[in-house]
């Protein structure tokens, strides 16, 4: 990946302050079920009408996947390319916000390139 370090590399969820298309919110799904060390899951958007090489992060919670925003417009083409060949293991490295009056939640997470991932 061009724009992302070898190995392992850091990045920040986008979009986790809008609804989903079904209208359920992506603050409530962080709030409630998102945890350090999470499995992530992305999933290219061919036909996404804002970025056509969007890549979507999801987390997975009593075998539902539920969308937690997107991987960061400089990364997604990289990132969709790659997982078109094979999964990336990615992580939650943090829950943020949502204390001292903060009303919004965010999640960074970790990518390891190098790490096999099952499906």
């Amino acid at each position: 990946m061009k724009n992302a370090p070898s190995g392992v590399f850091h990045s920040k969820v986008r979009g986790v302050s809008h609804k989903n298309s079904d209208g359920t919110s992506r603050q409530k799904i962080i709030k409630n079920h998102c945890k350090y060390a999470q499995r992530l899951f992305f999933k290219r958007e061919p036909d996404n009408p804002v970025d056509k090489n969007a890549v979507a992060i999801f987390i997975e919670h009593r075998g539902k996947r539920m969308q937690i925003g997107y991987v960061s417009e400089d990364l997604a083409e990289e990132i969709g390319e790659h997982i078109d060949q094979k999964p990336l293991a990615a992580y939650i490295s943090k829950v943020t916000g949502g204390e001292d009056g903060q009303r919004n939640v965010g999640v960074n997470f970790f990518v390891n390139k190098n790490e096999d991932v099952k499906v």
